[in-house]
């Protein structure tokens, strides 16, 4: 029990943190906090919950073809693994009732 308590103490500061310091990832153009949420925020938010996944099937992702991921939300962790492991850019579309939630609805505003 204490073991959960700490692991989403830990995603809340990783969050927290990510979402603080994202506004700087601008500096590297409109996708920085895209970048920083797949190369910072999602691995350590799935390290801290001791997440392993396996991902089949990228090959048949094409560079210059749009597509549509949907998350059905099983998880929490469908955004983290989505954001860390699809190689494209990524749009979320969201419930503007999302924008009033702490960090959550700060980093939604900001991209």
């Amino acid at each position: 029990m204490l073991g959960t308590y700490l692991r989403h103490t830990l995603a809340f500061l990783i969050s927290a943190v990510s979402v603080t310091i994202s506004p700087l990832a601008f500096i590297v153009g409109r996708q920085g906090p895209l970048i920083l949420a797949r190369v910072l925020w999602a691995p350590l938010i799935l390290g801290a919950y001791g997440v392993r996944t396996t991902v089949k099937g990228l090959e048949n992702i094409q560079k210059d073809k749009t597509y549509i991921f949907i998350c059905n939300h099983q998880s929490f962790l469908d955004i983290p693994v989505v954001t860390q492991r699809v190689p494209k850019n990524l749009y979320f579309v969201g419930k503007k009732e999302l924008k009033k939630l702490p960090f959550i609805g700060l980093y939604m505003m900001m991209v």
